[in-house]
């Protein structure tokens, strides 16, 4: 989760749902009517209020400029003061972000009281008491903001410090932290909506909504695991039971002791903190605890998948390196005994270039096929090294380059080239193998086309297909699967593979 873009769009998700209420309550309200003021020296008749101009403008004005300030403070100037980065532009403009608010909130205040009619003398007086207004407010809002900022710092460290490689741990604390960024948000919308004053609406949402959270939190990661692990009810509903008593206890003893006395509200308050936990929370609960199973269920699924996919690769690379190592010294060997030094060198350096490549390139994922191409080339050289002296043996291996600027996975078409000269070649019969590589902007295509001789029954490799390309097999499953399309088709004299491989 993006924190960033998370709490960015929350808060204007909640500035958005705030001026949709106050447009709902201006249109709800009459447009204007007439507030009757006492007639004396310093006050006028009776005057007209206009809600959008002396309450709705004012409000939006001061949300929209404390919505602009958190974006600067949170997003720019407090990052920086924190890595150390302009500390002075950091503290200029946290002094101009205040001397901000404090303009438009005293803005705001002329505007929400321009409706009385007052003297030079009262309007002096009211200015002074609209600014102390304003700074008070000014300062709540710089407080807040910076309050928020150090607590999202701290469980940010938290998150990053204390529980790093713990990803249950880091999962829950995102999710509480998420929930209450929410309560937060709607409990701002809700007290800016009352003026500050609580109502028994407002005080209900504030103080039972992080009950219900703690409900939530502790249903789905303590108490039902706990449940499927004893399979006792009384581990469930008791400690249940207990906690929604206690949590009721301070609401019940605020409405009785400070704010009313009515019985019916009391009673109807309590029963709403009893029916929401038990049909809606604890439902909700068990659906998100099912669901958290299954995807963690998934995960440890797909990481064996892979864990089990990595090791299988990694044994079939070592697989293929040393048998093809094998193949090739036996190649020079064989050089070594006509006793040619000149061929034997190239040999030498041409088996040098791909121990290199081999022992560099193999360890990445993807190479670029140019590598691929050349690395070919250097076994079919080191082949023709042992075959130019017969003439009854004819090797081509054609590249055509345009568009073959791919990225594929290492060592992956060697094996079908070593198939064709371990099975197509004989020193004693006419042979031939015929290589072609071409690509275009979204594939690779490769084909093989050999002869086949049978083996002396002697030979006791007479009845194996190779290593190498059964390994190559389960090499395309796991590195292109529904990504490559292989054909391979044998006559009892012709061998013949077809490769196709989506690399974008």
């Amino acid at each position: 989760m993006n924190l960033r873009k998370f709490e960015f769009w929350l808060v204007t998700s909640c500035l958005i749902t705030y001026l949709l209420l106050l447009s709902y309550q201006g249109i709800t309200e009459p447009s204007g009517y007439y507030l009757e003021i006492p007639a004396d020296e310093d006050m006028g008749q009776a005057v007209r209020f206009d809600y959008i101009k002396h309450l709705m403008a004012p409000r939006i004005l001061q949300v929209l400029a404390s919505y602009v300030v958190f974006l600067l403070l949170n997003y720019r100037t407090f990052p920086a003061l924190q890595s150390g980065k302009q500390p002075y532009y950091g503290v200029l403009t946290i002094f101009l972000s205040g001397l901000f608010l404090l303009t438009m909130f005293f803005f705001a205040s002329y505007l929400s009281n321009t409706h009385f009619f007052i003297s030079s003398a009262s309007r002096t007086t009211a200015r002074i008491l609209w600014l102390k207004s304003a700074f008070s407010y000014s300062i709540l809002v710089m407080l807040a903001i910076g309050s928020y900022y150090i607590i999202k710092t701290f469980v940010q460290w938290i998150h990053n410090e204390h529980l790093a490689g713990k990803k249950e741990e880091q999962k829950i604390l995102r999710e509480i932290t998420v929930a209450a960024m929410l309560w937060m948000g709607l409990s701002a919308v809700m007290l800016i909506l009352s003026n500050g004053h609580l109502g028994v609406v407002q005080f209900f949402f504030i103080y039972e909504i992080p009950v219900f959270i703690l409900f939530f939190f502790l249903w789905v990661y303590r108490i039902i695991p706990r449940y499927k692990q004893h399979g006792k009810k009384r581990k469930v509903f008791l400690p249940s039971f207990f906690l929604l008593l206690v949590s009721q206890l301070p609401m019940m003893f605020y409405f009785i002791a400070v704010r009313f006395h009515r019985e019916e509200i009391i009673m109807l308050l309590f029963i709403s903190a009893a029916i929401i936990p038990a049909f809606i929370i604890w439902p909700l609960s068990k659906y998100y605890y099912n669901i958290r199973q299954e995807q963690q269920s998934k995960v440890h699924t797909l990481e064996t998948a892979v864990s089990t996919s990595s090791a299988n690769l990694d044994f079939l690379r070592s697989q293929i390196n040393p048998h093809f190592l094998f193949n090739a010294l036996n190649t020079i060997y064989g050089t070594a005994l006509q006793e040619n030094a000149d061929r034997t060198a190239e040999g030498v350096q041409k088996l040098g270039d791909m121990m290199r490549f081999m022992l560099k390139e193999d360890q990445h994922e993807k190479i670029a096929l140019e590598e691929e191409i050349t690395y070919l080339q250097h076994y079919i050289d080191l082949q023709k090294l042992r075959t130019e002296q017969s003439p009854d043996i004819d090797i081509n291996f054609t590249v055509h380059e345009q568009d073959c600027d791919h990225q594929i996975a290492p060592m992956l078409l060697i094996p079908f080239v070593e198939n064709a000269f371990k099975h197509g070649i004989s020193l004693k019969e006419r042979s031939w193998i015929r290589i072609n590589l071409s690509c275009d902007a979204q594939h690779v295509y490769f084909d093989a086309y050999n002869s086949i001789h049978r083996k002396d029954e002697s030979d006791p490799e007479k009845d194996r297909s190779g290593i190498g390309l059964e390994n190559v097999k389960q090499r395309l499953n796991l590195l292109y699967p529904q990504h490559h399309a292989l054909n391979i088709r044998q006559t009892p004299d012709e061998f013949f593979v077809h490769l196709t491989i989506t690399t974008r």
